[in-house]
């Protein structure tokens, strides 16, 4: 064996019958080789072509069903504001447990959380006009209930609107904040985001004849100006300057809940839609989260200016309270 290539004597242990140790390879035997080969690596590529379409169609199947995170929230030093995260208002947990920072809780006119008050000023709209019946059943109630008048509207498909159409659509609503932890975490900062208005589909509205101005807010806003810091309100009701230049609203490590009672104004004739991007302060650093009404953005809606149907409570010239057909009255407000 000394001297022979060692391959070649391998290779022609394996070429047949006719081959052995020291026999040469006949034509038709590497023939046979040669096409052995060309369909054994046809088949090898094939293979492989096949498994790669295969993980390739697995992987948007993969993603699709991967879900994703409830929420995420940068806590590095970048500026307040730099990073949105998923809705704040039904998630409990808390941040030490993997939680959100914070949890933001809101309650809007004719909630549990927040009844409208007896003689209060309430607007309703619908997507369609009341029929006499339904016309006779709100009549018994008592218009200065106004929550008595929307438990019977709301189950009939209307919403809660705005009717102030001098100054354009307006809805204070209740906005806490909580953070059940033993380290501390201050707001600084609240902005309208992701905000979308359509035109009203209201065809309906009932209202109470305006007597003066509801509570006055803590703070507000427009969506029609989203860059505008939320001004603070005084007892005239008069913005007097941003809030969150002179307040921020400290949350954790024993602190009171935060609450603020915020004015939002639409757009005329629209209904639109917001949520808030609320920065804030750790000792880790600056970050922000994106704040809504349990899953779902804010809401405010403008009543109609000339609806096709139009009911009003209130007093006429005689100082008498009744229910009044204001479709075609001038003498409504």
């Amino acid at each position: 064996m000394a001297g022979r290539d060692v391959s070649t004597t391998e290779i022609n242990n394996y070429l047949g019958p006719n081959s052995g140790p020291g026999r040469g390879v006949s034509r038709k035997g590497l023939a046979l080789l040669f096409v052995g080969v060309l369909v054994l690596s046809a088949a090898g590529f094939r293979a492989l072509l096949w498994e790669s379409d295969q993980h390739t169609a697995d992987t948007p199947q993969t993603q699709r069903t991967t879900p994703s995170s409830a929420y995420s929230t940068d806590t590095t030093t970048a500026p307040a504001g730099s990073a949105t995260t998923a809705p704040a208002g039904s998630a409990t947990t808390s941040a030490a447990s993997g939680g959100p920072p914070f949890v933001a809780r809101s309650s809007f006119p004719g909630s549990e959380l927040d009844p409208i008050a007896a003689g209060s000023q309430w607007a309703f709209v619908l997507d369609h006009t009341l029929t006499p019946s339904q016309i006779a059943g709100l009549e018994r109630r008592d218009g200065l209930d106004g929550q008595a008048v929307w438990d019977y509207l709301r189950p009939l498909g209307a919403r809660i609107a705005s009717d102030n159409w001098a100054t354009g659509p307006r809805m204070t609503f209740k906005l806490l904040f909580l953070r059940d932890t033993s380290t501390s975490l201050s707001i600084q900062s609240m902005q309208p985001v992701q905000i979308a208005c359509t035109q009203s589909t209201a065809l309906t509205v009932i209202d109470f004849a305006s007597e003066g101005d509801d509570a006055v807010p803590t703070v507000t806003f427009s969506l029609l100006k989203p860059h505008v810091p939320l001004a603070e309100v005084n007892s005239s009701g008069e913005p007097t300057g941003p809030y969150f230049s002179s307040h921020q609203i400290d949350l954790g490590a024993g602190a009171t809940p935060g609450a603020l009672d915020v004015q939002a104004t639409g757009e005329a004739g629209k209904s639109c839609t917001w949520r808030f991007r609320v920065g804030f302060a750790t000792a880790s650093g600056q970050s922000a989260q994106v704040v809504d009404n349990a899953g779902k953005p804010f809401t405010i809606e403008a009543a109609p200016l000339h609806p096709l149907q139009h009911i009003q409570y209130g007093l006429d010239t005689s100082g008498r309270k009744r229910w009044a057909d204001c479709t075609m009255a001038s003498d409504c407000t």
